[in-house]
């Protein structure tokens, strides 16, 4: 046995399968699974059947946990059992840990470690978290992002965690900078990474997720027109379209705060109905986190739709 055969051996059982992208979950069978293809029509038609019932859906989440300390008695059970109650096939967790995970089945990729700005190395801006298969794509390297290819059931998907820096966001070379220049710096490096991820991967379909730090429901709650505008340009550009621009609180699914987190796909995935969203509190009332969390259920788009 070669010392990686043995490290490998060493991990637990879900992290060595995190490395077989063929391998089927249990109590699915694939009836048709699309391959990359230059015709995204390719992906149409993606169905199975798990425990005996056909479905295009999955379930896609994404929370900021406000930098939660790694031993936290207190917030950090709260957050797990939020996570367990939702069970999204993928998360995308910011202001995170690589330490933290939203259960024992899931594979996950995050970004680099940030430290001059996060000198805990633990501490990462984005986790990507997957029920299946995830590989990191090659693409830019960056502490605000990361993406990776989803070998799900329904076929493969790329998956793009992120966030963007939030106004006063300082720059790497001199520590300050004017109010939302590194958001709208960042934006117009990740608005590049969503066209050419998707080039590379033969339009396979996109998810992008996480803190925009940007609210899009016509509230004014955070960003300026300039910055919701650049945004707006740069998910059109890519072919994406926000799922959560509804107004939460005008809804009363939310009290107080606005989300400004979100799930924008690629025109071959549509809603399964509305996205659901929770305010950060612990089953006591007391915050575990300064955002509510949102989780978006997606369906394969159909011909004809």
């Amino acid at each position: 046995m070669t010392s990686a055969q043995k490290a490998d051996s060493s991990l637990p059982p879900f992290r060595r399968k995190c490395d077989e992208p063929n391998r089927k979950p249990r109590g699915s069978r694939l009836i048709h699974k699309s391959e990359d293809s230059a015709h995204a029509a390719t992906h149409k038609r993606i169905n199975v059947i798990v425990d005996g019932s056909v479905s295009t859906h999955l379930s896609v989440a994404t929370w900021n946990l406000q930098r939660v300390a790694s031993r936290s008695w207190k917030k950090l059970p709260a957050i797990h059992r939020r996570m367990e109650a939702v069970s999204a096939d993928i998360w995308v967790l910011t202001e995170t840990r690589s330490s933290i995970t939203p259960g024992g089945a899931y594979c996950g990729i995050h970004s680099p470690a940030h430290l001059s700005r996060r000198p805990d190395a633990d501490e990462r801006w984005v986790s990507v978290w997957s029920r299946w298969p995830i590989q990191t794509a090659n693409v830019r390297v960056s502490p605000w992002s990361v993406t990776g290819i989803v070998h799900s059931p329904f076929g493969r998907l790329i998956i793009h965690g992120m966030v963007l820096p939030y106004r006063h966001e300082p720059t790497n070379v001199a520590g300050e900078s004017p109010v939302w220049a590194e958001f709208s710096r960042e934006l117009s490096l990740q608005a590049q990474d969503w066209v050419a991820v998707r080039h590379q991967h033969g339009g396979l379909p996109l998810i992008v997720v996480g803190d925009f730090n940007q609210n899009l429901d016509g509230a004014q709650w955070y960003g300026t027109p300039a910055t919701r505008r650049q945004l707006a340009l740069g998910l059109d550009v890519a072919g994406l379209r926000c799922l959560t621009m509804d107004d939460a609180v005008a809804t009363g699914r939310l009290r107080r705060n606005h989300l400004v987190d979100h799930v924008c796909v690629s025109t071959d995935l549509a809603p399964a109905g509305e996205f659901d969203c929770w305010e950060p509190l612990a089953e006591d009332g007391k915050a575990i986190s300064d955002h509510p969390g949102v989780v978006a259920r997606l369906r394969a788009v159909m011909d004809g739709d």
